[in-house]
């Protein structure tokens, strides 16, 4: 389903760092609720709607909306039944469910102090798009935003043959 939140921001041209959040609020939510208690439907937009607003680089709820039955298609009505209302009648849900705790600690900045500080700057680009991978999975639940950059530069000096960097 976080997929589902990454394409929506691409229609609706957000920062990295508030998909980022998005779909670490969506993945907090879950901890909590069941997808039968919280339709998954209607949460990945909300969460992107809430990040958006956290994030100071708010998105209107109607383009949300606009945006996600565009991209279901003709007869979207039938695919997509939520309306602007819902969204934000979620976000209070969401709020609840999140006990209110809004912050989301990212790897990006340890990423680039490490990079920079170990002057090993020629592999950011690499090391970023595997930092925005990981949001494909679970780790910015389970493991410290430090570790994850650190995870992140090790592998992009493996795929780009720098492991000298490593070496003892």
């Amino acid at each position: 389903m976080s997929f589902h939140i990454w394409r929506l921001a691409q229609q609706v041209k957000v920062r990295q760092r508030v998909v980022a959040t998005a779909v670490t609020y969506f993945r907090r939510v879950y901890t909590r609720k069941s997808m039968l208690e919280y339709d998954p439907r209607l949460v990945a937009p909300t969460c992107l709607y809430l990040a958006s607003k956290v994030e100071e680089s708010t998105v209107q709820a109607r383009l949300l909306v606009f945006y996600i039955k565009k991209m279901c298609g003709a007869g979207s009505d039938d695919k997509y039944r939520f309306e602007i209302k819902d969204i934000l009648e979620m976000e209070m849900k969401l709020l609840e469910a999140l006990d209110y705790y809004l912050v989301v600690f990212h790897p990006y900045r340890p990423l680039l102090q490490l990079l920079q500080d170990a002057g090993i700057t020629d592999l950011t680009q690499c090391a970023w798009g595997l930092v925005n991978d990981t949001y494909k999975m679970d780790l910015i639940l389970r493991y410290p935003p430090y570790m994850i950059a650190l995870a992140c530069i090790y592998i992009a000096s493996v795929l780009k043959d720098k492991r000298h960097h490593f070496m003892v």
